[in-house]
């Protein structure tokens, strides 16, 4: 099935609009372009292109794309899957995850579980902490938001600027 002038499919958790659009019955996929809308009660997510799986519910993104998640996490990709039953998702390209507060990760390939409020990144991670006013580097980073706090391996780095001079550890 095709549309070329706008349309829509909807599934239990999510609703899906775009101005062009395919769906393949055997495969369940169906992919989209132009101005693509996924709205769900937590989040919404605007792409350029998607393809998503009516199935597993599993979204590719292939596009330049932001989520949004209640007002309270932006997430920019324009490469990775997000899995819109569980809320975990893998970014790549370096995407960038940014809260509330003003913190941000920022990571070749980003793992994110939006539930358990839980990350992890891969190569050049760049994680700032603007409460704390600090920048936590390396080519891993693991993150936990409920417990505020994140480690970094690998070439860990971490920069506190919090005071007149910067400390570099």
């Amino acid at each position: 099935a095709y549309y070329y002038t706008g349309g829509k499919i909807v599934d239990p958790q999510n609703t899906l609009k775009s101005v062009w659009g395919q769906y393949n019955t055997i495969t369940n996929d169906a992919i989209f372009r132009n101005n693509v809308i996924l709205t769900n009660k937590n989040y919404v997510m605007n792409s350029d292109t998607l393809i998503y799986n009516t199935n597993s519910s599993f979204a590719n993104i292939v596009g330049p794309t932001k989520i949004v998640y209640q007002n309270e996490t932006d997430i920019l990709s324009n490469k990775g899957w997000y899995n819109t039953k569980a809320e975990q998702m893998m970014l790549l390209n370096r995407s960038i995850i940014k809260h509330k507060n003003g913190n941000t990760i920022t990571g070749d390939t980003v793992f994110y579980d939006k539930i358990k409020k839980q990350g992890e990144a891969f190569m050049n991670v760049i994680m700032v902490d603007s409460t704390q006013k600090s920048t936590l580097t390396g080519n891993y980073v693991f993150y936990d938001e409920i417990a505020d706090a994140g480690f970094a391996t690998d070439s860990a780095m971490l920069l506190d600027w919090s005071s007149k001079d910067s400390m570099w550890v």
